[in-house]
């Protein structure tokens, strides 16, 4: 595993807080970054993908849900964002088959439980790991793993 070029912990007391984090990070994507989100079921991947989306285009996070049947949800913001959510598939060739090699480049990629599929990690620009550590409270770490990586998280407050 790669070293991170910087990293950077937030916390969050709410949704709202974590989607507000999310919208921040989200209005500095340019549109080929590829995001990759950790965390248990409930620590909010989806709620972090859903400020996200907001932060690209404002509103368009109200249309945001976990991709967990369809494998991903394509959300036509400007630049677009695809969502995936890999837990289903069992390795490189369903990738292939879901089109994800054919949104890195064309769009902004989020990317739910990518240890499911662990060579996808070495395109992300951003791991961000989500930690429950109450019914409302998140620790939240965002590491940057390229320099475009790094200019999102240090534009971040």
């Amino acid at each position: 595993m790669t070293t991170p070029r910087r990293v950077r912990r937030f916390s969050s007391d709410n949704v709202e807080a974590t989607e507000a984090l999310a919208a921040h990070l989200g209005a500095t994507l340019l549109g080929e970054e590829c995001i990759s989100l950790h965390g248990d079921l409930g620590a909010g991947k989806t709620a972090f993908t859903r400020g996200l989306v907001d932060g690209v285009e404002p509103g368009e996070g109200d249309f945001v849900a976990s991709p967990t049947y369809g494998v991903c949800h394509v959300y036509e913001t400007l630049p677009a964002i695809h969502h995936y959510d890999l837990y289903r598939l069992e390795g490189e060739d369903d990738l292939e088959s879901v089109g994800f090699y054919d949104s890195i480049g064309e769009a902004i990629v989020v990317i739910e439980w990518p240890e499911k599929v662990p060579s996808v990690l070495s395109r992300t620009d951003l791991r961000v790991h989500l930690q429950r550590i109450s019914e409302d409270e998140r620790s939240i770490e965002i590491a940057a793993y390229s320099a475009r990586g790094e200019a999102c998280l240090d534009a971040l407050p």
